[in-house]
C-alpha cells in the first residue's frame, strides 16, 4: 500500500511539474496578447471613425450611427447607439448626414467625444 501511495504521489508531482511550463507559456501568451490589444487601443485612441447618422434622439441624449470598424475597440462595422456628452453636439446635424467621429467607452457604454460632418 505504501508503494502505491508513493507511486501515486510521484505521478501527481510529475504531472504537476510537466504542466507548469505549459501554464507559464499560456500565461505569457495572454500577457503578450493583452499588451498587443492595449497597444492597439492606444494607437487608435484619437482615430476618427466614418459613419452615417441614422437617428437622432435628443430626448434620450443619444444618436444612432451606422459606422465602419472601430479599431480602438476591435469592433466591426455596425449600426448602434452612442450617448452624447451634450445635446448641443448635434446642433446642425440630421439623419442621413455623413460624419466622422471619435467614440469613447464610458461606464460600459459608448459616448461621442467629437463629431464632424464629411462631404
Amino acid at each position: 500500500m505504501k508503494k502505491l501511495s508513493t507511486l501515486a504521489a510521484a505521478l501527481l508531482a510529475a504531472t504537476a511539474l510537466t504542466g507548469l511550463p505549459a501554464f507559464a507559456q499560456e500565461h505569457e501568451h495572454n500577457k503578450d496578447h493583452e499588451h498587443h490589444v492595449n497597444g492597439d487601443a492606444n494607437e487608435y485612441e484619437n482615430t476618427k471613425v466614418s459613419g452615417v447618422i441614422r437617428k437622432i434622439d435628443l430626448e434620450n441624449n443619444k444618436v444612432t450611427i451606422k459606422h465602419e470598424e472601430i479599431k480602438k475597440y476591435g469592433m466591426g462595422g455596425m449600426t448602434m447607439n452612442f450617448r452624447l456628452k451634450s445635446p448641443k453636439q448635434l446642433d446642425g446635424f440630421q439623419a442621413a448626414d455623413k460624419i466622422r467621429f471619435i467614440p469613447d467607452k464610458v461606464d460600459g457604454g459608448y459616448v461621442l467625444r467629437s463629431i464632424e460632418k464629411t462631404e
